[in-house]
């Protein structure tokens, strides 16, 4: 099949880059390779979740994206988008350009491959895990999507390819996310979370593509910013998880290393 179109040439193997304790970084997705998702894909006793990034089996997915984001992003529409940004009274600015990118991922994703109708998150994860587990563990991103039980891993992943497409420097990061009534505990557990980095004329950024906001215009992108050095936190040498503010609703996450040990709010969140 006809490789998906590129602006600069590929490299020609995906770099995973392993962090402190269950979590890994990988830059360079690339067709056809296969890349450990999932957090126990460094650990010795737990195995590990494969995942094919055969993404020229879903080419009619990339196209799509790359003729809308040509669309919404062109030059002439860029004013229109900073407007309406401005309207938003958004936490932190964001290049225009930027966020009609992750706009339009959200706006193809929602209408070619999200789940349609009410959703059970528990019969998706179940879904995904007896596939994964009938299949030795491995399994093409392509069947995923098409069984309708991709997860952040998966999404992260198909975002990841994109983003590269559009020239974002980002990276894929299979780390944790919590919630503030998590943390509120005195001991917690933080989730196995995928998700994006991205960094933009000298800002960081944070983009959850599985956790999108639902805003009576569909989809938006979940972007969040921290009050830290989240690259510096990511490559530390102790499980932490930054606060994280989403810049269009407000709210608060905390996303960064996982490990499977109890967490601390004093001890683990900056």
């Amino acid at each position: 099949m006809e490789k998906i179109p590129n602006n600069k040439e590929e490299p020609s193997k995906p770099i995973t880059e392993k962090l402190v304790g269950l979590s890994n970084q990988i830059t360079n997705l690339v067709d056809g390779e296969t890349i450990r998702i999932g957090s126990s894909i460094f650990s010795q006793d737990s195995g590990h979740t494969e995942l094919v990034t055969d993404f020229s089996n879903i080419e009619n997915f990339y196209k799509t994206l790359a003729d809308n984001a040509k669309n919404i992003t062109a030059e002439d529409n860029l004013p229109q988008i900073k407007e309406w940004l401005d309207q938003l009274d958004l936490k932190q600015d964001i290049d225009p350009k930027l966020f009609g990118k992750l706009y339009t991922f959200e706006k193809v994703y929602e209408k070619m491959l999200a789940h349609k109708g009410d959703v059970d998150e528990l019969e998706i994860k179940f879904a995904r895990k007896k596939a994964y587990s009938e299949n030795d563990a491995k399994l093409n991103l392509s069947a995923v999507v098409e069984g309708k039980f991709q997860m952040c891993a998966e999404i992260a992943a198909l975002t990841q390819y994109y983003l590269q497409q559009q020239e974002v420097d980002s990276k894929y990061i299979n780390g944790a996310l919590a919630s503030d009534e998590q943390i509120d505990n005195e001991y917690f557990y933080s989730e196995p979370h995928s998700f994006l980095v991205i960094n933009h004329d000298g800002n960081e950024y944070i983009y959850d593509p599985s956790k999108p906001i639902s805003a009576n215009i569909g989809r938006m992108p979940a972007i969040f910013t921290t009050e830290v050095d989240f690259d510096e936190l990511l490559h530390g040498d102790s499980i932490k998880l930054a606060a994280a503010q989403n810049i269009l609703s407000g709210n608060k996450s905390y996303y960064g290393i996982y490990d499977s040990y109890q967490m601390r709010k004093e001890k683990n969140i900056v």
